[in-house]
């Protein structure tokens, strides 16, 4: 798909694998998640990978991938990343990187586990809460 937009409110749950991947392939336009994106068990995998040429991925909610392994929240591959309210409970790192990536905080981000060394710069807006002591 090239530009557009999709906005999904609401919850979306799985057992095994990843809540969002197949959205990666968009170029250009718009996605919005707003709700609870979860695997109850854990993933060893991230449970969100984002990705994407100029495509924007707009998160409110939660993002919750734990199990005692090496659960990731978000992976970030490429895109524009843009969190409003969001809150990361996982294993491993809060949002992964494997290369260095910019995420922009409107409002807060609260997560439980710390951010990869690649995320090498966070874009805050005015009164954000980044928060790294979530329980």
């Amino acid at each position: 798909m090239s530009g557009g937009s999709i906005t999904i409110n609401g919850n979306i749950t799985t057992e095994t694998g990843r809540a969002i991947l197949t959205l990666g392939g968009m170029t250009g336009g718009d996605i919005r998640l707003n709700g609870e994106l979860s695997c109850p068990s854990g993933n060893d995998i991230d449970l969100v990978e984002i990705t994407g040429t100029g495509t924007n991925y707009y998160l409110d909610g939660s993002i919750t991938n734990t199990n005692g392994g090496t659960c990731v929240g978000i992976t970030k591959k490429g895109g524009n990343l843009v969190i409003g309210n969001l809150k990361i409970l996982c294993d491993g790192d809060s949002i992964d990187a494997t290369t260095p990536q910019d995420i922009n905080v409107i409002h807060s981000l609260a997560a439980n586990t710390a951010l990869d060394a690649n995320i090498t710069n966070i874009v805050t807006g005015s009164n954000v809460i980044i928060d790294a002591n979530v329980i």
